[in-house]
């Protein structure tokens, strides 16, 4: 499903950090527009840390959104 708004994300311009947790999905999310993966299964920040971001500016969660809240919270980008 994350390909749907992968795809137009990746050609409006936007950094794509795509999640999975098995190579054949991670290749999937690079096929269809993701600059980066993480891996959904492992804390978020370390991961986006080591590709050199330190927050990003929006997130999309197609699902389990509740699982990943409070994770999702610490690496989005604050607002003034």
């Amino acid at each position: 499903m994350g390909s749907v708004a992968t795809q137009p994300a990746s050609r409006a311009g936007f950094t794509v950090i795509g999640t999975a947790s098995r190579p054949e999905t991670k290749e999937w999310a690079l096929q269809h527009g993701a600059d980066h993966i993480i891996d959904h299964t492992r804390p978020f920040r370390p991961q986006l840390e080591a590709l050199g971001f330190g927050y990003v500016d929006a997130i999309l969660r197609l699902n389990a959104t509740d699982k990943h809240w409070e994770q999702m919270a610490d690496v989005i980008a604050p607002r003034a």
